[in-house]
């Protein structure tokens, strides 16, 4: 994945370009810093007074189809074994997870269901029941994560080893009904609901979905008979300008909006309490990556177990994390959570603590 890292060389050497008048100069013969590898995501449409927003960075030319094997992971050799998390993309670059803790504030939608009730001959009493269950709009999400829906020129919804696609025209004409859903033991399997044939004919479709990618300004993908992508002839076998799909990682989130994605083995000098030791404070990498937080109002710390814990600006300003071998695909934060996900929240934007897991069934 040297592509991948050269890609993100790039965009550290932009971010310490303009950063670098507002830090200090290093000392002469000071030794560089390490930098830390971050994924970065991709900047809103409009930035709708958030202050995550990150210039991109020029970035070097990549041929289509170099990034589909995965030298570091041979084992992701296809099919949903290749995805983790249900990520969403745009043109390629990461906006979030499909995950409760991780969700922006949006509506809820809540669909009536009939359950046939067993009955015998002679019952009087109900023979169906009537409840609700939570799902939410694709198009609300999009929208709280800065994506222009106007400019949306296809949907890309995958399903491990094929893809429905979904149209510009038809996702604005049927935006309040492309509906999603999180189940599984830890509900973070996605489901993708799409209305029936007589209103959207879709090239196929599927019970659960990996990811989903969202083409705005890329050329859009063509699709072969077997439900796979194609760029210019090339077999896609991954994300669209992406790559191997996104695995893990530290997510940052600012008002709803992905800030920055850090990946604990690739760590450096930037955000470090102090030199030579390894604790980190998460506000101090974000500083260093440009993201300059208006006041906060609070933060939200999502741990592993899909609990998650308030904290002020000024618990914040505090927060540092470690890296532990047990703690996989998280970070030991000081409070002592392990933690994969952290939302910040500027005052006057912080939603209503968010209880989990979710209530999905009402009558």
């Amino acid at each position: 994945m040297l592509h991948r890292v050269a890609r993100l060389s790039a965009l550290a050497a932009a971010l310490a370009a303009s950063a670098c008048k507002d830090s200090p100069a290093p000392a002469a013969g000071a030794s560089p810093q390490a930098r830390t590898e971050v994924v970065a995501p991709r900047a809103a449409a409009s930035d709708g007074g958030t202050s995550a927003a990150v210039d991109a960075a020029p970035v070097a030319p990549e041929v289509h189809g170099d990034k589909w094997a995965d030298p570091e992971d041979p084992a992701m050799t296809g099919g949903m074994t290749k995805f983790k998390e249900a990520w969403v993309y745009v043109d390629g670059q990461p906006i979030g997870v499909l995950r409760e803790a991780e969700l922006p504030p949006m509506r809820e939608v809540w669909v009536e269901q009939v359950e046939l009730l067993d009955f015998k001959r002679g019952d009087t009493g109900p023979r169906e029941r009537k409840y609700h269950i939570l799902r939410w709009r694709v198009a609300d999400y999009l929208e709280a994560a800065g994506v222009d829906l106007k400019k949306v020129k296809a949907l890309l919804l995958h399903g491990g080893r094929g893809t429905a696609v979904v149209y510009g025209d038809d996702f604005r004409r049927l935006r309040d009904h492309i509906l999603f859903d999180l189940t599984g033991n830890t509900n973070l399997k996605l489901r993708v609901f799409l209305p029936g044939d007589e209103l959207l004919h879709t090239n196929t479709s599927y019970d659960r979905y990996a990811g989903i990618s969202v083409i705005v300004d890329k050329p859009v993908p063509d699709v072969n008979e077997e439900n796979g992508l194609e760029l210019d002839g090339v077999p896609i076998d991954g994300i669209p300008y992406y790559g191997q799909p996104l695995r893990g990682g530290i997510r940052v989130y600012v008002d709803g909006r992905l800030a920055m994605v850090i990946k604990r083995n690739s760590l450096g000098d930037e955000g470090r309490v102090e030199p030579g030791k390894d604790v980190w404070s998460v506000t101090k990498m974000l500083a260093a990556r440009g993201i300059k937080l208006k006041k906060v109002g609070a933060a939200d710390l999502v741990d592993v177990g899909e609990r998650l814990a308030r904290i002020d600006g000024a618990g914040l300003d505090a927060l540092t994390f470690t890296t532990e071998a047990k703690a996989q695909g998280a970070v030991k934060l000081s409070t002592g959570a392990e933690s994969n996900a952290i939302l910040i929240w500027s005052a006057g934007k912080v939603p209503p603590a968010r209880e989990l897991p979710i209530k999905r069934v009402k009558e």
